[in-house]
């Protein structure tokens, strides 16, 4: 007999898959869950993007992040726009994390926000979504990286600096 399958217990086979490094299996039940879910679950979402980005499909990982709308197509160009009107801290992290794998720095610091020397990611960062202050170091260092790759020491030195003090 066969077991029922639930949404829960998927997602438990992704997070076991995970773990043991068998990314293309996350892949695979990823995507059966959201469509399961009908794409309504932002949980669901991030684990399909999560397995796509540990595959190494960065592109698929932010054209799903796109497609289901939970970041963005058009990123913002203003520093002062805050992260959560990108999309939830996660899902920019995320994206960044791909954009970055791909070594698009230019739309990475587009999402991010290029920010002179006092620019914070942004300052009420912890209002925005449970748990983003996590994320805060993690992003600053991404931006750094970002701006050492488009020839902009000084800049990246202050943001690697801002996730020093951070972590």
């Amino acid at each position: 007999m066969v077991p029922q399958l639930t949404k829960d217990h998927i997602r438990h086979q992704i997070h076991e898959s995970n773990k043991k490094l068998r990314f293309q299996n996350a892949v695979f039940l990823a995507d059966k869950l959201v469509t399961m879910s009908d794409a309504q679950e932002h949980e669901d979402i991030l684990l399909l993007a999560t397995a796509y980005y540990n595959c190494g499909q960065h592109k698929r990982c932010l054209q799903t992040l796109k497609h289901h709308g939970v970041i963005t197509h058009q990123f913002p160009t203003k520093h002062h726009e805050s992260l959560s009107k990108r999309g939830p801290v996660q899902f920019v992290y995320l994206a960044a994390k791909a954009l970055e794998g791909t070594g698009e720095w230019n739309e990475c610091l587009d999402l991010l926000g290029e920010g002179d020397d006092t620019d914070e990611i942004p300052a009420h960062l912890s209002e925005c979504d449970e748990g983003a202050g996590e994320y805060l170091a993690s992003l600053y260092y991404i931006r750094g990286k970002c701006m050492e790759m488009v020839e902009r020491r000084t800049r990246a030195a202050t943001c690697y600096k801002k996730a020093l003090r951070i972590d």
